[in-house]
């Protein structure tokens, strides 16, 4: 993005919770995030997200609420625009199994000398610079 403007709470000189607005170059992009920490007893973790396409939107929910050893997920979808819901077959979710690739991935770069073009440190770099660009509008730094 080109800048962000993002509102949250601080717990010291951390962010600890925001919410986020991120502005492109194309102002037909629309980006928003929430994420951070609730500290609230009995609130376990949650993951999800929304992504919407010009002819799709991909949706997907990791919730913890359930029974500590059996958390509620609802499955990846594929909504396209002709009115059909897709899942798409992504294996059995087990977290190892992505971890395994990425070992995988790493040793196959070292291997063959060739940068990862999905573990790339550009990724990280931009990651950090992101969250460092929210930490700063919220804490007033900018």
């Amino acid at each position: 993005p080109k800048s962000v403007d993002s509102c949250g709470r601080v717990r010291g000189e951390v962010v600890d919770y925001c919410n986020s607005i991120f502005r492109f170059d194309d102002p037909s992009l629309a980006v928003t995030c929430t994420s951070g920490v609730i500290n609230q007893q009995g609130r376990p973790f949650m993951h999800g997200y929304e992504i919407h396409l010009e002819k799709a939107t991909i949706h997907f929910e990791f919730s913890a609420l359930a029974e500590p050893n059996a958390p509620e997920v609802n499955p990846v979808k594929v909504f396209t625009d002709g009115g059909d819901v897709i899942y798409p077959d992504l294996g059995d979710g087990d977290p190892i199994h992505g971890f395994a690739r990425e070992i995988a991935e790493v040793a196959h770069c070292l291997t063959t000398n060739t940068p990862s073009k999905i573990l790339a440190g550009s990724l990280a770099r931009d990651a950090i610079e992101i969250c460092e660009m929210q930490a700063r509008q919220i804490l007033g730094k900018s």
